[in-house]
């Protein structure tokens, strides 16, 4: 029954954002929501995936082996709707884009590569660990760019002070 359990409290991300879509309420840029919200899940998971074995050494509790591969599945699960949602939500489908979007955001090519990889080579937890050091490094930079460009719009429309460009710039993405 636990494994059921880890199973749905799994799909609870999943369902929030459904019912926020359904509802209307991802705010004013809805894909975006997606997009982050699918690829921070994604982390998570790995980062709880990759957790298991030391905590099942650390608090001597060997039992806890049989979640990690549920939440590693879940891990490709919402890996799986980030990518889906920059192909179909963004990307439109359409392979120019796709290209043009990769070769112009260095942080897609890893990421486009390390999906590659999990899904040639299957599921394992040495391309599991490789997937998750790559992810962190793409949202990083994301956050980070993120970041630079409400810095800039901010300085550019609005007010060129740079410290509360800075503050405010930085205060949009969490």
């Amino acid at each position: 029954w636990t494994k059921a359990l880890l199973f749905l409290v799994c799909l609870v991300p999943f369902s929030a954002l459904c019912l926020r879509a359904l509802q209307g309420h991802l705010g004013p840029n809805p894909v975006e929501t997606l997009q982050h919200g699918t690829g921070d899940w994604t982390l998570r998971f790995l980062i709880f995936t990759l957790a298991i074995s030391p905590l099942r050494k650390i608090l001597k509790l060997p039992d806890l082996i049989r979640f990690r591969r549920p939440l590693g599945l879940f891990a490709f699960f919402y890996a799986l709707l980030h990518v889906l949602t920059w192909i179909v939500l963004l990307s439109f489908f359409d392979l120019q884009t796709m290209v043009d979007d990769v070769v112009k955001r260095p942080f897609i090519t890893v990421g486009m590569a390390t999906f590659a990889i999990l899904l040639a080579f299957g599921y394992s937890i040495n391309i599991l660990t490789m997937l998750a050091l790559v992810l962190a490094i793409g949202v990083v930079v994301d956050d980070a760019i993120v970041v630079l460009e409400n810095i800039h719009r901010h300085r550019e429309h609005i007010d060129p002070d740079p410290r509360s460009a800075a503050s405010i710039g930085s205060s949009g993405t969490t």
